[in-house]
């Protein structure tokens, strides 16, 4: 299933301050846009891109310094009142609790703080939990401190855990790369005895390395799901994905089981955010009440060729039988689950639903590795509408 792109890693500090960095720079106004300034006007717009009401001194300073004295504090004041009513929604407020971000400085209007309150309340309850910490932590996101006390500490436990997994995954990204580095020296038919003797013995510290890490990983996670499972979602049953799947859902995530070179750079990784293009990130799946779906590839982000495929949908119980061994003998696990089939004239793709909530949809599913073949892979959406 080529459509699915990666699931982005949370944003990491770095990001963050530029955001902020680009966020001052835009509150910069020429001498032009002072002369010509509608105060509600922009005082609205703030407020709708989330920006406190503090923006109207940088912006009053940059108008002074460029030999303009009009600010009109009150215009301003008026449009971001105007503002908040569209930016701060109940639904706004959940979402930003769920990504784990601060409160919103924007909403102080009593009708517009009230909802965006109410939701930010209710996704943190859900949000700062041991189970939501792991996931957060394994994603590699940055813990901003925003749980209450009553809640922080099972929120920690998981993050920290969840943390030591990410690290541990990146870890064997480097070790993979150097192998590769190795191997390359080795293969090379102009390498003295020396350099390959040396590269030889490093391969070999590498080949260890690894399969330490790998048994650190394999505890972490196990250590990671026994923490989880107070906390699990709702069983998924079949009446249960009926009521929530209709809608428009944006691809957030994807991380392979097993590493892969998705673009074939010889570095391999779990997670395929840096792998994809732009323009394959962009993904949204809609499910219709009249049993219609649609993907949707490059539709929201410029320079890119929308293009969509449809598909007739369903829902089905079905099994998953999957291998293991223990004590040298092959076991074979199998569970029912709730699959969300694609059907088009071509092809048939099959999701199988591990998760299904009001803002997220978590499937498996097998997709292209980079290579000739296919591998086992979750796949996060968060519902757009």
């Amino acid at each position: 299933m080529t459509s699915h792109p990666t699931l982005p890693r949370a944003r990491q500090a770095v990001l963050v301050l530029a955001a902020v960095a680009l966020l001052a720079g835009c509150a910069v106004m020429s001498k032009g846009d002072c002369e010509k300034a509608d105060w509600r006007e922009l005082g609205r717009q703030d407020a709708e891109r989330g920006q406190a009401s503090s923006r109207f001194a940088q912006r009053a300073e940059a108008c002074v310094k460029a030999g303009v004295n009009n600010a009109d504090s009150s215009e301003y004041a008026a449009g971001h009142a105007q503002g908040q009513l569209s930016f701060c929604t109940t639904d706004r407020g959940r979402d930003e609790a769920l990504a784990g971000q601060p409160r919103s400085a924007a909403c102080q209007v009593p009708a517009a703080a009230r909802a965006y309150r109410i939701g930010y309340d209710d996704g943190l309850q859900r949000f700062c939990t041991a189970r939501s910490g792991f996931d957060f932590g394994r994603l590699g996101a940055m813990d901003r401190d925003i749980c209450p006390p009553e809640s922080s500490a099972a929120f920690q436990g998981g993050y920290r855990l969840g943390k030591e997994l990410f690290d541990l995954n990146r870890r064997l990204e480097r070790i993979s790369t150097e192998q590769l580095d190795q191997r390359k020296v080795l293969a090379d038919s102009k390498s003295q005895p020396a350099a390959r003797e040396t590269a030889s013995r490093r391969l070999g510290q590498l080949d260890s390395d690894e399969a330490s890490v790998r048994r650190l990983i394999r505890q972490a996670e196990r250590d990671g799901m026994a923490l989880a499972a107070p906390d699990a979602a709702p069983a998924v049953t079949r009446a249960r994905a009926m009521d929530l799947v209709v809608g428009t859902w944006q691809v957030s995530g994807v991380r392979f089981d097993q590493p892969v070179d998705l673009n074939r750079d010889g570095v391999k990784s779990n997670d395929a955010m840096s792998e994809y293009s732009p323009c394959s990130r962009d993904t949204q799946l809609e499910i219709g009440a009249d049993r219609k779906g649609t993907l949707r590839y490059g539709a929201n982000t410029a320079g890119c060729k929308a293009r969509a495929k449809t598909y007739d949908w369903s829902l089905v119980d079905a099994k998953t039988r999957k291998a293991r061994y223990e004590n040298g003998q092959r076991i074979v696990d199998e569970r029912a689950v709730v699959a969300l089939q694609l059907r088009a004239p071509a092809d048939t793709e099959t999701l199988i639903i591990e998760s299904i909530g009001a803002d997220t949809l978590i499937v498996r599913t097998d997709l292209p590795d980079g290579s000739d073949s296919t591998s086992e892979a979750t796949v996060v959406y968060k519902r757009v509408r």
